[in-house]
């Protein structure tokens, strides 16, 4: 989805920053700025400012890597900008979120700003309300289709995953224990996505990723019509950039919608129908 609409002219989001928060409280970059509070101070600017250009930033968290969106903004603007633009704004978390949002879209000429990190699903209150003419797009799949693609994702993940690359050396127990992983944000996602998709109708868009795929025109026409931005033919042009089954063909994957039944254990399946029967009946899913 980042990469198909950053294909619009006019926008430019970026990629996960878990700015707001995740799954690992620690890793959090909010949560990280804040041993530089508070930032009133212009001293406490300086010193943030001087983490993020030092080694120790890329080091910020045990468990996770820096995520490369982070080095890319380090890389690309000087330390004397970005603190500029912190000093300049009024150092509260919204304002030092769009600072960065904005630094990406303006290196790309764009007018529209944004940010893609899944768990940020759990923030969505607090987001509508920092930008009040915002949207927020929820994209939700089967979660059949994501147990397969986060199983084969995480079992050839080399970057630093310390309780994956643990879990791997169990042999089955690796696929039971994403399981349970998968069954838990699924089921987060999709009760997150009816409740504030009915509260916020027009700023909160769920979107299928397998109507994506199977019929991309339609799709994106319509979902460039609610974001108020142009459609643009070169969204049309893809190349998979997943680490999926297909990654680096060009065109939309069609396939990718059912590819699960031939790659998924027959437990693993049992297991989905009967936690998710009347979800993935709601959501057009059907039995297989």
């Amino acid at each position: 989805m980042r990469h198909l609409l950053n294909d619009c002219s006019v926008v430019q989001l970026c990629d996960e920053t878990h700015y707001m928060g995740h799954l690992l409280p620690s890793a959090g970059m909010r949560q990280h700025f804040q041993r530089y509070a508070p930032l009133s101070d212009d001293t406490n600017v300086q010193r943030l400012v001087e983490h993020m250009y030092s080694p120790d930033f890329l080091r910020y968290s045990r468990f996770k890597d820096l995520g490369w969106q982070w080095r890319w903004i380090v890389k690309e603007f000087s330390s004397a900008e970005v603190r500029e633009r912190l000093l300049a704004c009024d150092r509260g978390e919204p304002a030092v979120f769009d600072i960065f949002m904005s630094l990406v879209a303006e290196r790309f000429d764009a007018q529209v700003k944004g940010e893609k990190t899944p768990i940020h699903m759990r923030w969505t209150e607090e987001l509508l309300s920092w930008y009040p003419h915002s949207r927020i797009i929820h994209m939700i799949r089967d979660p059949r289709a994501v147990h397969v693609s986060d199983l084969k994702r995480r079992r050839e993940q080399k970057k630093k995953a310390p309780v994956y690359r643990i879990l791997r050396r169990f042999g089955p127990l690796f696929e039971l224990f994403m399981t349970a992983q998968t069954t838990a944000q699924w089921a987060e996602s999709i009760r997150r996505a009816i409740h504030m998709g009915d509260k916020h109708p027009e700023r909160y868009l769920v979107i299928r990723f397998e109507d994506i795929v199977q019929d991309p025109r339609r799709s994106i026409t319509d979902l460039c019509e609610k974001l108020r931005i142009p459609f643009e033919e070169q969204m049309m042009d893809r190349t998979v950039v997943s680490e999926g089954f297909r990654s680096g063909s060009v065109g939309f994957d069609g396939k990718a919608a059912h590819r699960w039944t031939s790659h998924i254990s027959s437990w693993a399946a049992w297991w989905y129908r009967l936690r998710f029967a009347n979800r993935l009946e709601e959501f057009g899913y059907e039995e297989a």
